[in-house]
């Protein structure tokens, strides 16, 4: 087939042949290249929308719990168990660090369940007795408090730590976001 042509066209043929191979290949290359960015920055949207929701689920849970301790204003621990658990899902319990901030989470609902319901604790040794069972510590010097003051303070000190194990958690996060891009 190759024998009526003369040189000039064999190069040519094989040049175009050589072209067509390299677009094809490039074209393959191209489209699995198209669908992994696709895939990853789908992903990245996903992870970056999960913390924006993540953002205002904990700073809703952490002002409604501020404000129900500064204004003496009860919250209803249903709207503080839908937050909480709504925290818990966007978390992964697999993972140490989320492991912690779900059971300080936890500690936090439960402590202000008590404080809510102070009146049903007669003394402070029946207070002390609860806490160290749920593995809450607490400095020594609060125990001269009565208890409900000693369960705000506790629930203020435990907010504290749960706004930046969040904050580290959510610039961890970020991080990694920033890494894939």
């Amino acid at each position: 087939m190759l024998d009526g042509l003369d040189a000039a066209q064999k190069v040519s043929l094989i040049g175009v042949i050589i072209t067509a191979v390299t677009s094809i290949t490039t074209l393959i290359f191209t489209v699995k290249i198209n669908r992994n960015t696709a895939y990853v920055n789908s992903v990245t949207k996903e992870r970056i929308g999960s913390m924006n929701a993540l953002k205002l689920n904990i700073s809703e849970f952490i002002s409604i719990l501020y404000s129900a301790l500064s204004n003496e204003s009860r919250t209803s621990l249903k709207e503080l168990y839908k937050l909480k658990t709504l925290i818990e899902f966007q978390l992964n319990d697999n993972r140490n660090f989320e492991s912690s901030i779900i059971c300080r989470l936890n500690n936090i609902v439960w402590l202000y369940n008590l404080y809510i319901n102070i009146d049903e604790i007669k003394n402070y040794l029946e207070l002390k007795v609860l806490l160290e069972e749920k593995n809450i510590s607490y400095s020594n010097e609060l125990i001269y408090l009565n208890n409900h003051r000693l369960l705000k303070s506790i629930l203020t000190i435990e907010l504290n730590l749960l706004e930046l194990a969040l904050k580290k958690h959510v610039k961890g996060e970020w991080d990694k976001v920033k890494n894939e891009l």
